[in-house]
C-alpha cells in the first residue's frame, strides 16, 4: 500500500515536472 501510493506520488511528480520544462522551454520560445 505504502508502496503503491510512493511510486503514484513519485509518477505524478515526474509527470507535473516535466509539464513545467515544457511550459517554460515554450514560454522562452514564444519571448525570443
Amino acid at each position: 500500500m505504502s508502496l503503491h501510493f510512493n511510486y503514484s506520488m513519485y509518477t505524478f511528480s515526474g509527470y507535473l515536472a516535466f509539464f513545467c520544462i515544457t511550459w517554460v522551454a515554450f514560454l522562452w520560445l514564444l519571448c525570443m
